[in-house]
C-alpha cells in the first residue's frame, strides 16, 4: 500500500473514531424517535410569544416565604457529616464564580422548603432528574430526618461528572446507615429511556419531584411531560434554575399550556426556582 494510501487510511480510521465517540458522548441529545406526543406537540404547536403565567394564590398561601428564610441552615450543617464532609463535596464546586455551594440562597432555601413541603407527611417520597453528585438528596435526606419513611430516588446518566453517581451513593449510604427511616435509589441513564421510565412509574408516584436534568428545550419537556405522569396526588414539581436559563421559563409556559399542571409559583432563590402541580 502506498503512502498515501495509509494516510488516508489513517485519516479514516481518525474520523470514524472520533464519530463514534462523539455519538457515545452525546447520544442524549438525539432523542426525536422516542418522545412522546405530547412533547412533540408542545414542541411545534404551542406559540408562547404572547403567553404569560400568573402565581398560584393557594401556593403562596401554602408555601411562607418569610418561614423559607429564617433560621436556615448552615453549610456545614447540611453537607457534613461528624465533622467531615460528605463524599458528594467536591472541592471544584467551592470555586464557582456565584458560590452556589455554599451560598444562603440555594441549598439552605432548599432545606427550609423541604420542611415546609413535607410538615404534615409521615411518608414522603422523592424524585430527582439530574443528581450530579447528590446534593439534593442529601439536603432532602437531611430535612426530612423526623419522618417515619423518607424515600430518595435519583436518576442521572453520569456523564456530566464521571463517578457522580458513586459519591451521590457514598454520601446518601452514610445516611441511611446513621437514619433508618431514609432509604434510596440511583438510576444511572435519561428520563427519556422507556426502561428508565417503566422503573420510575413502578416505584412511583413521588410527592417531590425536582428537575435539574437536560437544560435543552426539548429535553426539560421530556422531563416535564414525565413527571406530571409519576406525580402523587397533591404531590409538586420542583424546576430549577428558572433564573439562570431562559429555556427553563419557555419550557414551564409550554407544559401549562398543554395542560400538564395548573398551578405555578416562582420562589427567589440563587438560580430561581419554579414549582408546579
Amino acid at each position: 500500500m502506498s503512502i498515501y494510501k495509509k494516510i488516508k487510511l489513517k485519516i479514516f480510521n481518525l474520523i470514524m473514531n472520533l464519530m463514534f465517540m462523539m455519538r457515545e458522548r452525546y447520544k442524549h441529545i438525539s432523542i426525536n424517535a422516542v418522545i412522546s406526543k405530547d412533547v412533540k406537540r408542545a414542541l411545534v404547536d404551542i406559540d408562547i410569544s404572547r403567553i404569560t403565567i400568573e402565581e398560584s394564590r393557594r401556593f403562596k398561601d401554602k408555601i411562607d416565604t418569610h418561614v423559607m428564610i429564617t433560621n436556615l441552615p448552615q453549610h456545614k450543617d447540611i453537607f457534613y457529616f461528624k465533622n467531615f464532609p460528605l463524599p458528594c463535596v467536591l472541592e471544584l464546586d467551592y470555586s464557582a464564580k456565584d458560590k452556589w455551594l455554599t451560598d444562603e440562597n440555594y441549598y439552605p432555601l432548599y432545606f427550609n422548603l423541604y420542611k415546609i413541603l413535607t410538615s404534615n407527611m409521615e411518608r414522603v417520597r422523592m424524585l430527582e432528574i439530574g443528581v450530579r453528585t447528590g446534593y439534593q438528596g442529601v439536603v432532602f435526606a437531611k430535612a426530612c430526618e423526623h419522618k417515619t419513611v423518607a424515600f430518595f430516588t435519583g436518576l442521572d446518566p453520569n456523564i456530566y461528572l464521571e463517578n457522580g453517581l458513586s459519591l451521590a451513593g457514598e454520601s446518601l449510604k452514610i445516611l441511611r446507615n446513621n437514619c433508618t427511616n431514609f432509604d434510596f435509589v440511583l438510576y444511572e441513564g435519561y428520563s427519556w429511556e422507556q426502561s428508565i421510565q417503566r422503573s420510575l412509574l413502578h416505584s412511583g408516584p413521588y410527592d417531590i419531584i425536582h428537575i435539574d436534568g437536560d437544560h435543552s428545550l426539548q429535553g426539560k419537556l421530556v422531563d416535564l411531560e414525565l413527571s406530571r405522569r409519576l406525580l402523587a396526588h397533591d404531590g409538586i414539581v420542583l424546576v430549577d434554575d428558572y433564573d439562570h436559563h431562559v429555556i427553563i421559563k419557555d419550557a414551564i409556559k409550554r407544559a401549562i399550556v398543554a395542560g400538564w399542571f395548573k398551578e405555578f409559583l416562582y420562589i427567589k432563590t440563587l438560580h430561581g426556582l419554579a414549582i408546579l402541580r
